[in-house]
């Protein structure tokens, strides 16, 4: 469970600062009953309240000393630190503790990121308000509950790109079919010239950010590339929809996209065509046309 999860952190960089295993842990402020409640309080929430990820850009470091277990440390206390390395931190100007351990492993836990991506709609807001009053800055805590929009066909993608000079056709290719199996929204290729006047191809896919690290996973595995390049994107895409219409050859769905609720697009499934031509022992042309006039016929 994620409760266990946090304590379990705490637990590490308790085990960390003492140099001793986790096992022999004694759990000082944060084994105390309000603690407990504190963390499994917090897990339940996020349950409960079904959030997916959760985004924070930094955490406020006060300065001056502070009283725990073992005497007068530093502020933040060590666990604190111990667990905030690597995550970004902000030093403010207030000698008060404004992150604890217990915090700081909660956050630790949870965050999948510094900030929202565009797009989200802002539901509800909470405030938390302590009881200590900071010199230069309120003391609360405000979280954000943010929702996606209900159009399913992700708008917030990303690209991924390698180049690749050592690797044969048929490999290349079994890797975009790959890719595109694996989650991608497009892959595509083409021909560069590399370093050396080496040519080589630049492979190129469009994935959701969930989906990238699982692609990275393939593309490494199946590619000879040392490394990648990835930034964000934002796409516009029709809404689709599918309908059948009836030919000589059978039935073929037809793919519409709709602007604005204005259908501005139409293509007979390619798929359907080729299976439905060499079943009848003719072109695809002549199937994708016959398709292309049923529906022209169907919407007059």
């Amino acid at each position: 469970t994620e409760a266990a999860a946090v304590f379990h952190r705490i637990g590490e960089a308790e085990a960390a600062i003492h140099g001793i295993d986790i096992e022999k842990i004694h759990f000082h402020e944060v084994g105390a009953m309000d603690s407990i409640v504190d963390i499994v309080g917090c897990c339940l929430a996020k349950h409960l309240l079904e959030v997916d990820e959760v985004v924070i850009r930094s955490l406020p470091a006060g300065h001056g000393t502070l009283t725990c277990a073992h005497g007068v440390y530093p502020n933040p206390a060590p666990a604190t630190v111990r667990i905030l390395e690597g995550f970004p931190v902000e030093a403010v100007d207030e000698p008060f503790e404004l992150v604890t351990p217990t915090g700081a492993a909660l956050i630790a836990e949870w965050r999948t990121g510094a900030a929202p991506m565009a797009g989200l709609r802002a539901v509800k807001s909470a405030y938390s308000f302590g009881q200590r009053s900071l010199a230069k800055r309120p003391n609360l805590l405000r979280a954000t509950v943010l929702e996606a929009s209900e159009d399913k066909t992700a708008k917030q993608c990303e690209v991924v790109v390698c180049n690749l000079d050592d690797m044969t056709p048929e490999l290349i290719g079994e890797l975009t079919q790959g890719l595109l199996k694996a989650g991608a929204l497009d892959v595509t290729t083409q021909s560069v010239m590399m370093k050396k006047q080496r040519p080589g191809i630049q492979l190129e896919f469009l994935c959701v950010r969930e989906q990238r690290d699982l692609l990275l996973d393939l593309l490494f595995r199946e590619s000879s590339t040392f490394g990648v390049r990835y930034h964000s994107v934002e796409r516009d895409v029709l809404e689709r929809s599918f309908e059948k219409v009836p030919t000589a050859f059978g039935e073929v769905s037809i793919k519409l996209g709709y602007r604005h609720g204005a259908c501005v697009s139409m293509a007979p499934e390619m798929d359907e065509c080729v299976a439905l031509a060499n079943k009848a022992g003719v072109s695809v042309e002549k199937v994708y046309r016959a398709a292309w006039i049923a529906w022209e016929e169907k919407s007059r």
